[in-house]
């Protein structure tokens, strides 16, 4: 469980939620990822701009990777080539080469791309191609090529998106209005979205 104002994640068991532990982490954790091989947890420490690695199963720190410019929002490919950040206060996203066997700087950036006014979340499809974001404050929605690091497409979506989910057969995107009562759903699908 993450604990953003006291920079710290409390390891809690599952059967009993009695505390075991509280691990230290950067300044401002925002979210906690699994990664596709199951691991690692990784925790975003936005004001931090770092990342802490946590074992799943052990509840221990693996490492901390700094130099990752406001980690508000982050997602691997499911091949685990690429690592993606949505930096929410700076208004751009980040894509990693993941380089594990280079212990000191295991993420080499590869494009920052100009995003509108707060990305907020990010889906990864399961062939690794696209990312999707939400562009909070702008209320937008963009889809990005893994492969050229360049934006695809970008659309008008309803007030405030936050969270994106794919559907498993990478066709439906439902996409979380955090400033309505709705989810709006996109067929991706194609070269276009369709609402």
């Amino acid at each position: 469980v993450l604990n953003s104002l006291d920079a710290t994640v409390s390891v809690i068991d599952g059967a009993s939620f009695a505390p075991l532990r509280l691990l230290p982490t950067g300044k401002e954790p925002h979210h906690l990822y699994l990664t596709p091989d199951e691991k690692s947890l990784i925790v975003a420490n936005a004001q931090a701009n770092s990342l802490t690695f946590i074992d799943p199963a052990q509840g221990v720190i693996q490492r901390t990777v700094t130099g990752i410019v406001d980690p508000y929002h982050l997602r691997f490919s499911p091949d685990m080539k690429w690592f993606v950040t949505a930096a929410n206060r700076f208004n751009h996203i980040d894509i990693y080469r993941w380089q594990p066997e280079q212990a000191e700087a295991p993420m080499q950036l590869v494009q920052r791309i100009a995003a509108s006014r707060t990305p907020s979340h990010l889906m990864i499809d399961s062939r690794s191609s696209v990312v999707y974001a939400s562009i909070q404050d702008s209320d937008e929605l963009m889809a990005i090529d893994l492969a050229t690091q360049q934006p695809r497409w970008k659309i008008p979506v309803g007030k405030m998106p936050a969270d994106v989910f794919l559907t498993p057969d990478d066709r439906l995107l439902l996409v979380a209005l955090t400033g309505d009562e709705v989810v709006e759903v996109y067929d991706v699908s194609g070269a276009m979205p369709r609402q």
